[in-house]
């Protein structure tokens, strides 16, 4: 979802100011009044704040891309003038289906068909997001308008997921969303960087495709970042009693999780499974070879993480759709004319 510009997110700042009373022309009393909200109060106040010049799957408080303080020059023109560290071993992550926790917020209506009643059990059929076909070529709409793209994009965003007869049209719009503002998205960042690092460092790519049993969405939002930091965290030995039966395994996931993350802080050297041998080395990702780990699993015994394949014909599809039919479209890149 990328960074926002800085003076969007102070606009929305001085929005929030004005609707909690706390607005006046000495920022030290602005401050001294925030300081007298209580959290509940900010958030929920910050719900009711929108910014027309932000994406509606934008939220309005998000990290900036240049703040003045932390980073000396806006982010993304450092990763387009490569004036960065790149003497650094990388290690890269994403969860299988980064866009299903926006789907009952943004696709709530019955023209989507993806509703969430709180006051009914999660997975009451209501609550399914069982989309028609109508509904889903209504989200693909809805998708194409939010990335300012021209309506022959929707003709062809429908023929590249055509072929995904055997599934619902729910998971056809869940795999759109995801192509379209994660996955692919992630990839290319991946590639971009291989780059510039340094060639005699370590580049991993892995995707966590466990759920934590705790997570308290619908089972067909599958693995999503929210909950899944707990195993980052070591959230299963911190409060063991939230998981129940499920405790034990928990903690050895998440354990496992954490090894991984301390074996690469430690010197950047991660194996499939055991036995850690040179040979047993995770794959390195590069621009040519997008190969990953698929993480999914406690392993066991002599068993080992998959090896995947980050890259898919459908991403490049994607980035060309992007490329192509963006407005306003002033000229036509070759690329889009084969």
């Amino acid at each position: 979802m990328g960074l926002e510009d800085a003076s969007i997110v102070e606009r929305n700042f001085l929005r929030l100011v004005k609707e909690l009373n706390c607005t006046n022309r000495d920022h030290d009393k602005e401050v001294r009044c925030m300081q007298t909200k209580n959290a509940s109060e900010i958030i929920n106040t910050t719900e009711t704040i929108s910014n027309p010049l932000q994406s509606v799957l934008r939220y309005p408080f998000m990290a900036v891309d240049y703040d003045g303080y932390f980073f000396e020059r806006p982010v993304e023109k450092i990763l387009g003038t490569e004036k960065f560290k790149k003497d650094v071993d990388v290690l890269l992550e994403k969860t299988t289906n980064e866009s299903t926790i926006y789907m009952n917020h943004y696709l709530q209506n019955t023209t989507y068909g993806c509703p969430f009643y709180p006051n009914k059990p999660v997975e009451d059929p209501d609550n399914q997001c069982n989309m028609t076909k109508k509904q889903y070529l209504k989200s693909i709409e809805f998708l194409v308008k939010i990335l300012n793209l021209n309506v022959t994009a929707t003709k062809k965003i429908r023929k590249i997921y055509s072929n995904l007869t055997l599934i619902s049209y729910r998971d056809r719009a869940v795999r759109i969303f995801v192509d379209f503002f994660f996955d692919c998205d992630f990839l290319e960042f991946g590639k971009k960087i291989d780059t510039y690092i340094n060639k005699t460092k370590d580049k991993y790519f892995f995707v966590l495709g466990k759920r934590i049993s705790i997570n308290p969405w619908q089972l067909f939002f599958g693995v999503t970042h929210d909950c899944q930091s707990h195993y980052m965290f070591g959230h299963p030995f911190l409060n063991a009693t939230a998981y129940g039966y499920n405790a034990t395994m928990e903690q050895e996931f998440s354990s496992q999780y954490m090894k991984i993350l301390s074996k690469f802080t430690h010197n950047a050297k991660l194996y499939k499974g055991y036995p850690d041998k040179i040979w047993n080395y995770w794959p390195n990702f590069n621009a040519g070879e997008t190969f990953g780990v698929f993480v999914n699993s406690t392993l066991r015994g002599w068993d080992q993480y998959d090896i995947i394949n980050i890259s898919t014909h459908t991403c490049e599809r994607v980035k060309n759709i992007k490329l192509c039919y963006r407005l306003p479209r002033f000229s036509i890149p070759d690329i889009c004319l084969i």
